[in-house]
């Protein structure tokens, strides 16, 4: 519940006030933003890490139309694996982010990603 409870919190902070997240938690440092298009979620997709620092977690928002993901090495499809709609709250991913693929579920969707260390 804890952590829950400091996810959320940590979120909150990322997205509404980027200079507090310091102060929340001083270990989460953004260190890069990728935008992925429709036309790269065609096909399932890896993430593009920073190469400056390990990025330890990311936070995810999904625009326009929704995407599945799969963090477990499987390559997700247009209907199997998690889904993520678009236009709700962005969320916050902490698992092995060299792992995480993305594709469209329908549409064309836009992935905007900030990773932290």
């Amino acid at each position: 519940m804890l952590k829950t409870k400091l996810s959320a919190l940590l979120l909150s902070a990322a997205l509404c006030a980027p200079a507090w997240a310091e102060e929340v938690h001083p270990q989460m440092t953004p260190i890069g933003y990728q935008q992925i298009t429709a036309t790269t979620l065609a096909d399932a997709t890896n993430l593009t890490l920073p190469t400056t620092y390990t990025a330890t977690s990311a936070v995810f928002c999904v625009e326009t139309a929704p995407v599945r993901w799969r963090d477990d090495g499987t390559a997700p499809t247009a209907s199997v694996g998690m889904i993520a709609p678009f236009g709700q709250a962005c969320w916050l991913y902490t698992g092995n982010l060299s792992a995480i693929q993305f594709i469209a579920a329908s549409g064309s969707p836009v992935l905007d990603i900030t990773y932290y260390r």
